[in-house]
């Protein structure tokens, strides 16, 4: 789903929420499994170490940067949209 950033610069981002592997690799084959367990997951992501939690969202930017925040930080930083 599209949202668009209410800091600057206003990048409009696709936020789904994290359910393991699967999802992460519905943004990118690049991953590489560290650790994974019902509640969390320790991943490689382009060459990046990242670590997501049950309830978590996954964000890729548009330059194709991926990452998790929880849902309050979400919540903050992002608003429904998709355009400019």
């Amino acid at each position: 789903m599209k949202y668009n950033s209410v800091l600057p610069p206003f990048e409009t981002v696709d936020i789904i929420k994290y359910d393991g592997i699967k999802s992460l690799q519905s943004f990118t084959d690049a991953v590489a499994i560290l650790s994974e367990s019902e509640n969390m997951g320790t991943y490689e992501v382009n060459g990046r170490l990242m670590q997501c939690y049950k309830g978590d969202y996954l964000i890729k930017e548009a330059n194709g940067r991926i990452y998790c925040l929880d849902s309050e930080a979400v919540s903050i930083l992002f608003e429904k949209g998709g355009g400019e």
